[in-house]
Formats: C-alpha cells, sequence, structure tokens
C-alpha cells in the first residue's frame, strides 16, 4: 500500500500577513486532495513530525533536523534572508 505523502506546514509569524492559518490549511488541503497536510503550531511538533514527512514548509529549517526526517524530498520557505548564526 502506498502511504499519502505527509507535507508538513510550519509558519507561525508575528505577523498575520506572514502567518500560515488554518484556512489555508483547509485550502491547500483541498487542492492536494492526495497529501495529509499537517499545520504544526511550534518547533516541538515540527520536530515529531519530522520523521514521517516527505515535504515541509518553514521559515527556518537547522542542518541537525535533516537526521530527524529521512523520508523528507522537499523543504521549502518563503523566507528571502539568510540568517547569520554567528554572534
Amino acid at each position: 500500500m502506498i502511504s499519502r505523502p505527509k507535507i508538513l506546514v510550519h509558519l507561525i509569524s508575528g505577523t498575520t500577513a506572514y502567518a500560515f492559518t488554518e484556512a489555508h490549511a483547509e485550502r491547500l488541503r483541498r487542492l492536494l486532495p492526495e497529501a495529509d497536510v499537517s499545520r504544526v503550531a511550534d518547533e516541538n511538533a515540527l520536530l515529531a513530525a519530522l520523521p514521517e514527512a516527505d515535504a515541509a514548509v518553514v521559515w527556518t529549517f537547522r542542518q541537525e533536523w535533516f537526521d530527524l526526517a529521512p523520508r523528507l524530498r522537499i523543504l521549502a520557505t518563503p523566507a528571502a534572508a539568510v540568517r547569520s548564526t554567528q554572534a
């Protein structure tokens, strides 16, 4: 049996214009009925769901998280800048 692709969306923002709402998730579910679209509310939920994820849409994704996501084939972000990890 082929499993449905699992798409995680973690786009939480202090600005409403940049936040992915439940209404957005419902629309994506209607557009992609063959996929399991999950809107994750926080980083802990994202990390817990990564082992089953085929795709993730996030603002940031840390290098060490790739080890948690063996099925991940697509990683997308609407972010346009590079965030420095240096102090």
